[in-house]
């Protein structure tokens, strides 16, 4: 199964992205497979409490890297993508251990993904920093990869759009909202576009 991994800061939206996302390809319950290949066998979520269990507005709620199977149809025919949610990513070395062994899961499951997915919160100021550089620089080269401009729907999203595309040129960006699933046919496409069929 193709891997599409989400990556960004803290608290710009991955994981509402990842629910919602899988909601919009169709997916009423979400059974989401831990990382550890030796963990428990995959969490049966709804909807309702995956968006309870996931979504935070507390730094570092999330520390487990974890994925949902997806079908997404395209040209030439559907494909199953497992999206893998990570934990935020900050610059530097974070002072928490369980932090920085997050991280290092999150990026070594960037390392191997067949497409990044890259959400930034364009609804912050100077929402391009230096951890989505240094990610961008590494990955945009070797992978399929995409910048979720995340947020659209708040005030101040369409300047940190611009300033985005100013920070980040020559990288693709699909402008989203997680929240309203704006953008969503066009994530689906690029995502389709970006892997090929099984």
């Amino acid at each position: 199964m193709r891997a599409a991994v989400v990556v960004g800061g803290v608290n710009v939206g991955k994981s509402l992205l990842v629910v919602n996302f899988a909601a919009y390809c169709g997916q009423r319950g979400l059974r989401f497979q831990p990382l550890d290949r030796y963990a428990a066998s995959p969490r049966p979520w709804s909807l309702g409490e995956a968006r309870r269990q996931l979504v935070s507005a507390g730094p570092h709620a999330i520390l487990a890297v974890q994925g949902v199977a997806v079908t997404l149809v395209g040209k030439g025919g559907p494909r199953t993508v497992r999206l893998w949610d990570t934990p935020g990513l900050v610059a530097g070395v974070a002072g928490d251990p369980a932090v920085r062994h997050a991280m290092a899961d999150a990026l070594a499951k960037v390392a191997q993904a067949d497409l990044v997915l890259h959400v930034v919160d364009v609804a912050r100021p100077n929402c391009w920093g230096e951890a989505d550089h240094a990610v961008a620089e590494w990955r945009a080269a070797a992978t399929p990869y995409t910048v979720v401009a995340n947020q659209m729907d708040r005030p101040g999203a369409r300047e940190g759009l611009k300033h985005l595309r100013r920070q980040a040129p020559g990288l693709p960006v699909v402008p989203v909202s997680a929240l309203t699933q704006q953008g969503f046919a066009s994530l689906r496409r690029a995502m389709a576009a970006s892997l090929p069929v099984d």
